[in-house]
């Protein structure tokens, strides 16, 4: 196993720690200071090895096919779980927004199917650059603002609001990426469908 990719396993094997430091920090005798403290910086390693990865593989030339599966993969896992775990207190964000970002994954990974079914292959395309990059600075400052949330400085109703708003531009921007990553591949779904209908009609 080279680097890269024990950076990117890294980055999935750190999300159970994230979540159970957000869900139970007094378990591990954390309060409302240490809890985001300690988030912020699990966060920020795990945003930093995304980066970091592809970077190492792209110039030590060493890329592979199960680099190139696992580092999306371990996005949507990394962002996932821990945007799901933020529904619950004291953020309590509502369930929409990654359920939201969840349906466009899915629905991502199908095109990218349908195309490997066309002997095609689809690139990251800016929109889900920028989706990404959002969503990191968003998980940054919401954790920051549960930090200020823990030494007084916000009330809760300001940190919920203010955390809803973030988040909800989040999920708009994956909407957005899905429907660009739609446009692109509108020809090859038109095929898709035609060949579909076509094979309902003959058998």
């Amino acid at each position: 196993m080279n680097l890269p990719t024990a950076l990117t396993l890294s980055r999935i094997a750190l999300c159970p720690l994230f979540l159970v430091l957000y869900l139970y920090p007094a378990t591990f005798g954390l309060n409302a200071v240490a809890q985001p403290v300690l988030l912020l910086l699990l966060a920020t390693f795990m945003l930093a090895t995304d980066a970091l990865d592809g970077y190492l593989a792209r110039k030590w030339n060493i890329v592979t096919k199960i680099g190139k599966l696992l580092d999306p993969m371990s996005d949507c896992i990394v962002f996932l779980s821990i945007f799901f775990s933020l529904t619950r207190s004291p953020l309590d964000l509502p369930l929409w927004i990654p359920i939201t970002m969840m349906c466009r994954e899915i629905s991502v990974v199908y095109l990218r199917s349908l195309l490997a079914l066309q002997q095609e292959a689809m690139g990251a395309r800016w929109t889900g650059k920028l989706k990404t990059i959002y969503q990191s600075v968003a998980l940054c400052a919401v954790l920051v603002g549960l930090f200020f949330y823990g030494l007084g400085w916000i009330d809760l109703p300001f940190l919920q609001t203010g955390s809803l708003l973030i988040m909800s531009l989040a999920a708009l921007l994956s909407v957005l990426s899905l429907v660009e990553y739609g446009v692109h591949c509108s020809e090859t779904l038109k095929k898709s469908f035609k060949n579909i209908s076509q094979d309902e009609i003959h058998p």
